[in-house]
């Protein structure tokens, strides 16, 4: 510590250049490290937060003639991939497998700010019932990509009984970049003309 004389004969006290001003400026280094990360690691948590909510998955308005989800995107404009990750039954493929998306056979769909696009997820139809010959079961055709299809019997041999039988899929959408993903799970069923009915159960 050097004490220099002042105007009026006070006293100045200053700090040598060293010790104390290099504590100093370590320790407030160390701060504004420490806020930036602490900074950073909020702001990734709030993006994710925020990623989660830019996919919305909703079941159409009424019944139609097959299944169908609606798709937002609510965040930036992006490339979207649909699967279908989980189903209770015995589908003839296991899942995963991606999902038709309305008016193109690319496993991708792009969708801008605000807009949504059409998974059609399955069309119900009748499949023979082997060895009884002439016998029929009602089904579902899950739809991929390209015209593929991966059926799903119903147990169902009535017309009761198809109404009121009903699968539950669990659906993944997946945004392209940024890397964000959105599950639901839906229940697929019939309303009472056998149109087909989607809602999340």
């Amino acid at each position: 510590m050097a004490t220099l004389l002042g105007a009026g004969g006070s006293t100045i006290s200053a700090v040598r250049a060293g010790g104390y001003d290099g504590r100093v400026l370590m320790d407030g280094f160390l701060i504004v490290l420490f806020v930036g990360v602490v900074g950073f690691l909020l702001a990734q948590a709030n993006w994710h937060f925020r990623g989660a909510r830019t996919i919305s998955l909703d079941p159409p308005a009424g019944p139609g003639p097959h299944f169908r989800i609606r798709v937002t995107n609510t965040g930036p404009s992006n490339e979207f991939e649909a699967r279908v990750v989980e189903i209770v039954g015995q589908p003839a493929e296991e899942p995963p497998w991606p999902v038709e998306w309305d008016g193109t056979a690319e496993v991708r769909q792009s969708i801008p700010y605000g807009q949504s696009a059409w998974l059609e997820l399955a069309n119900p139809l009748q499949v023979a019932t082997p060895p009884i010959q002439g016998s029929w079961q009602p089904a579902l055709a899950f739809r991929k990509p390209g015209g593929g299809v991966v059926p799903l019997r119903l147990p169902a041999r009535t017309a009761p009984e198809l109404l009121a039988s009903e699968v539950e899929v669990l659906i993944r959408v997946t945004a392209i970049g940024p890397y964000t993903t959105r599950e639901q799970r839906f229940a697929l069923g019939f309303d009472s003309t056998a149109q087909a009915v989607v809602h999340i159960p």
